[in-house]
C-alpha cells in the first residue's frame, strides 16, 4: 500500500518525489516469510509500473546475525530472488541490528564471518545507531550526531574491505521527544533535542554525501504503554516527527516542532 501510494504521488507530480525500499519482515514461519517475500516483490513491481523508480530496493529487515548459518539462510532466500530483482531493476539489501560486530574486538569470529558473508551477497546494507550505541552519557544532540557519523564511516570502511561495491546506509537513527531514554535522563528527551538532532544529522549527511534514514515519521504510542511498568516512561513511542492528536481520528497528526495539524 505504501509503495503504491508513493508511486501515485510521483505520477501526479510528474516526477520522482518519493522513493523507497520495500521491507520484508523477518518471520520464523517459512511459509509466512515466503509470502512476505512474494508480497514485497509484487508490490514493488506494481508500484514501479505506476511510476518507474519509486521502489529502488527490497530490504530484509529485523535481522541480527551472530552465526554464519543464519546468514546463509538469508542468502539462500536472496539468491532465489536475485534474478527477478535484476529484471525489475531493484537492489537487494538487509537491515541489520549488529553492524558493530564487524568491527568490535568483543564479537566472535563466527559473528564477523556471518556479516562478511552477507556483505559479499548484498547490494546494500542498512545499519542502525542511536545515542546509547556511541556514548551512554552524552546528551547533547549535535555531539551525538557527530559521534554517530563517525561510527557510520567506520562501518563503511570495514564493509568495503570485504566488498568495495556494497552500499552502506545508516538505516535508522533518531532522538525521542519524550520518555526515559536508555541514554541519559528523561530531561534530554525533548522536542527541541529531536529537532536539533534531525537538523545536525541532516547537515552531516549532506556534508559527507551519505544516506541517512531518520527514525521516524510518526510516533508509535503503543511502544510506550502506560500500563506496562517497563514501557511507562520509555522513549519507544516518541521518535516521530509527527505526533497523534486524537486517537479516535486516524488523520489527526501534528508536527511536534511547529504544532501544525495534518
Amino acid at each position: 500500500m505504501i509503495a503504491q501510494a508513493a508511486a501515485e504521488i510521483n505520477r501526479e507530480s510528474g516526477r520522482l518525489v518519493l522513493s523507497m525500499s520495500q521491507g520484508i519482515y523477518q518471520n520464523d514461519n517459512p511459509q509466512v516469510l515466503n509470502r512476505e517475500i512474494e508480497n514485497a516483490f509484487d508490490s514493488s513491481e506494481h508500484a514501479n509500473n505506476i511510476f518507474q523508480g519509486t521502489v529502488w530496493g527490497i530490504s530484509y529487515t529485523n535481522q541480527a546475525f551472530t552465526e554464519a548459518n543464519a546468514a546463509m539462510e538469508l542468502i539462500h532466500k536472496i539468491r532465489e530472488k536475485m534474478e527477478r530483482a535484476r529484471k525489475l531493476g531493484i537492489k537487494i539489501g538487509a537491515r541489520v541490528h549488529n553492524c558493530d560486530d564487524l568491527i568490535s574486538a568483543k564479537s566472535s569470529q563466527s559473528t564477523k564471518e556471518a556479516l562478511k558473508t552477507l556483505a559479499l551477497e548484498l547490494d546494500y546494507i542498512m545499519c542502525l545507531s542511536y545515542s546509547w550505541h556511541v556514548n551512554q552519557e552524552e546528551v547533547e544532540p549535535s555531539k551525538v550526531a557527530e559521534l554517530i557519523g563517525q561510527k557510520y564511516k567506520s562501518w563503511i570502511a570495514s564493509f568495503h574491505q570485504v566488498n568495495p561495491a556494497l552500499v552502506v546506509i545508516l538505516g535508522e537513527t533518531g532522538w525521542p521527544s519524550s520518555g526515559k531514554s536508555e541514554s541519559g535522563p528523561a530531561s534530554s528527551s525533548t522536542i527541541r533535542n529531536l529537532y536539533t538532532f534531525w537538523t545536525e544529522m541532516g547537515k552531516w549527511a549532506a556534508r559527507n554525501k551519505l544516506q541517512v534514514n531518520l527514525f521516524e515519521a510518526f510516533d508509535e504510542p503503543w511502544k510506550s504503554d502506560p500500563n506496562d511498568a517497563k514501557g511507562k516512561f520509555g522513549t519507544g513511542g516518541h521518535f516521530g516527527w509527527w505526533r497523534r492528536t486524537d486517537n479516535n481520528d486516524w488523520k489527526a497528526y501534528a508536527e511536534k516542532i511547529l504544532g501544525s495539524p495534518y
